[in-house]
């Protein structure tokens, strides 16, 4: 029995392997690009450079990423996330005096102050990146089960974000709490040291403050309303999307554009 439960988890490795390692050894693991955590906001996708010429190092992270997926795959039981069961789900659109134009803005403002602060460029609103934002956002309400960076978006890069609430906060409150919590990862960033395997832990900052990106779009849609231990919530999808992408695995790129 043991050899067989061995035999299949054998199996299973080299599967994830064929998956995302390339036959000359290494392949930019940008098809692992979602992961679901329990902080309302997940894990951030980096890219590696094509340039990236430590070749030790590119082995370790795609090795760490692998460890993420067995890690997320056992504690879900399932590949790829499903749609989660609206049993418990109201089949209402919540109501709301959100407004969420409004949310947008600050989100922005408030966004560029921390870039300034990080002394790059503010960003520009891109029209073409808020529609494919919310489009996504869109798309994780209706799932209404977490978080997970979208596998389609190959261009940009994307900070994502949801909260759950009994009473919807203020606009301003709401924005200052999700850039709060990107931006307090910089307590991982080793501006001194730079170490690819810690990426998991300040990608939403580093994207957040990247140097050459020029341009954000911000999606924001609400999720059906349900019950949970006897109370009715309504649950807010934040997605953010950024152009150029930052978040380039490099050393060189990451020396260059966080500052």
């Amino acid at each position: 029995m043991l050899f067989y439960i061995g035999t299949y988890w054998s199996l299973f490795i080299i599967f994830l392997n064929n998956l995302y390692i390339t036959t000359n050894g290494l392949n930019e693991v940008s098809r692992i690009k979602y992961f679901d955590n329990e902080k309302g906001y997940n894990y951030p996708y980096l890219k590696i450079s094509k340039k990236y010429k430590n070749q030790s190092s590119r082995r370790k992270v795609i090795v760490e990423r692998l460890r993420l997926l067995r890690r997320h795959l056992l504690s879900q039981n399932r590949f790829p996330l499903k749609k989660k069961s609206i049993i418990q789900q109201n089949n209402l659109v919540p109501e709301t005096n959100f407004d969420v134009e409004k949310f947008k803005r600050v989100f922005v403002i408030k966004h560029n102050l921390i870039r300034i602060k990080h002394h790059v460029q503010s960003l520009g609103i891109s029209k073409e990146l808020e529609n494919e934002a919310q489009r996504y956002a869109d798309k994780l309400a209706s799932i209404n089960n977490g978080l997970r960076h979208d596998r389609n978006n190959i261009h940009h890069g994307e900070n994502l974000y949801y909260g759950t609430f009994r009473e919807l906060p203020k606009e301003e409150d709401l924005s200052e709490s999700i850039l709060d919590k990107f931006y307090t990862e910089i307590k991982y960033y080793n501006y001194k040291s730079f170490n690819p395997q810690d990426h998991h832990k300040y990608g939403h900052f580093t994207q957040m403050i990247w140097k050459s990106t020029t341009e954000i779009g911000v999606g924001v849609e609400f999720a059906k309303k349900y019950i949970h231990k006897g109370l009715t919530k309504t649950r807010i999808y934040v997605v953010v999307r950024y152009n150029p992408e930052g978040n380039i695995l490099s050393e060189k790129e990451f020396r260059k554009n966080v500052l």
